[in-house]
């Protein structure tokens, strides 16, 4: 129980340092992260979006710009792939869809 100053810095102290303690049944599930980076107009979006659509299982397109999380929902529903679009002005969700659009 934190009741002084002191151990509410203690307290802080503990979570900066100890990151994985602070959910530890999110980091107990084994997950992969595949992180496109290269110059403008290199085709990672491109290279992304296609990696995005072949996933037959749970997926997440994480875009740095709601326009873009759009267009993704919109191409993935253009090919029979049913996928969620998160945004900070609208929610769309569909019954058991598998891919998810969101902004970062």
């Amino acid at each position: 129980m934190i009741e002084t100053n002191k151990d509410m810095v203690e307290y802080c102290v503990k979570l900066t340092k100890q990151p994985k303690t602070w959910y530890p049944t999110a980091c107990s599930v084994k997950r992969s992260i595949i992180y496109h980076c290269g110059p403008t107009n290199s085709g990672k979006s491109y290279a992304a979006l296609k990696r995005f659509m072949d996933l037959n299982h749970k997926a997440i397109y994480c875009s740095p710009l709601r326009l873009l999380a759009m267009e993704v929902c919109d191409r993935l529903s253009a090919s029979a792939i049913s996928c969620n679009l998160i945004t900070c002005q609208e929610k769309i969700m569909k019954p058991l869809s598998t891919h998810i659009s969101c902004t970062t």
